[in-house]
């Protein structure tokens, strides 16, 4: 028979590891929490002691997505039940790992037909000059 103390040990040992498996299920799911669209622009770096690392490719990704944490922890309790994260950081990485980078294509945005104004095409040049990424 066993004794008491050593039952305990084995279920919390077995306990925390449950619950990096959990957590990780969030890395490897990551583009069906968040939708392929945004999963194009970030990836998920780590998990550890319940918070989500995600790495983001700009600062205006990272701040609006920073506004969406408690919606995309619900997504991932919607698809990792239980899950063990209970935050989300975000980091600004200079590029997205190559394994999971993918390609946008332009059709899929959709514009035919779209008239721009002359200050509509100054402030978009003025936003993708900001944005630009030294290589």
């Amino acid at each position: 028979m066993k004794r008491i103390g050593s039952v305990l040990n084995e279920f919390l040992v077995k306990r925390e590891l449950y619950l990096k498996i959990k957590g990780n299920l969030s890395v490897f799911k990551w583009d069906e929490i968040v939708g392929q669209k945004l999963a194009d622009f970030t990836s998920p770096l780590s998990y550890k002691d319940g918070v989500l690392l995600i790495g983001v490719i700009n600062p205006l990704l990272e701040r609006e997505l920073n506004y969406m944490k408690n919606d995309i922890i619900e997504k991932i309790n919607t698809i990792v039940p239980n899950s063990p994260v209970k935050r989300i950081r975000f980091r600004i990485i200079e590029r997205l790992p190559i394994r999971e980078r993918k390609q946008v294509q332009e059709d899929t945005l959709a514009l035919d037909g779209v008239q721009l104004e002359e200050e509509d095409l100054k402030w978009i040049n003025n936003v993708i000059n900001r944005l630009k990424v030294d290589d």
